[in-house]
């Protein structure tokens, strides 16, 4: 009989999302709510990047993304914020799946405790449905989806390819999402796969 010590687990391939609490001060976070809630359409983008209401966060999400690429141990020029959009959604309004293409990273943070809502990740490797036995308890390795909660002044930080949806909300949540983009050189020419983006 295989002794379980004798067992090596290796993790290959796996996808990291990040979740970071207390993100804000309190006044901050606050500032952020009012701005958001003080706004007649339910999404918009264009004033956000230069509002001064939103320079903490940006600059905390800079920090963060930080982490991220030292974390996945990518050797890389420049990390920048190419679009950032606030989100109202009444009782009812969703977002249907989606990635987010032509960005590296990206990611969202939620001002506003949203408890019983939030966003749900899909697993990308299509093939590993092909046969799905009963989980005895849900994990990240038998799931199909996972869903993170929506808590008050927190962020989530995931790649922009991967799939993910916001279900039906139960109650008024707002939200401000992200995306980050590689500038600069990527890559190395001695391996053939190189390029430059301005």
């Amino acid at each position: 009989m295989v002794d379980a010590k004798q067992i090596t687990k290796n993790h290959l391939f796996p996808t990291m999302v990040y979740c970071v609490a207390n993100v804000l001060p309190t006044e901050e976070r606050e500032n952020i709510l009012r701005d958001i809630t003080q706004r007649q359409e339910q999404q918009g983008n264009l004033p956000l990047l230069d509002a001064d209401v939103y320079q903490p966060l940006i600059y905390q999400i800079a920090d963060i993304a930080k982490c991220w690429m030292q974390d996945h141990q990518w050797e890389y020029d420049k990390l920048i914020l190419t679009d950032m959009w606030f989100t109202k959604l009444k009782p009812g309004g969703y977002h249907r799946p989606h990635s987010h293409a032509n960005n590296f990273i990206s990611g969202v943070y939620y001002p506003e405790s949203c408890d019983s809502d939030g966003i749900v990740f899909e697993d990308p490797r299509s093939q590993a449905n092909v046969i799905l036995p009963f989980a005895l308890s849900q994990n990240a390795f038998n799931s199909q989806s996972w869903m993170f909660p929506a808590n008050e002044n927190s962020l989530l930080m995931f790649p922009s390819w991967l799939k993910h949806h916001v279900p039906p909300a139960r109650k008024n949540r707002s939200s401000v999402a992200f995306n980050l983009m590689l500038t600069g050189v990527v890559g190395r020419e001695i391996d053939f796969q190189f390029s430059e983006f301005s």
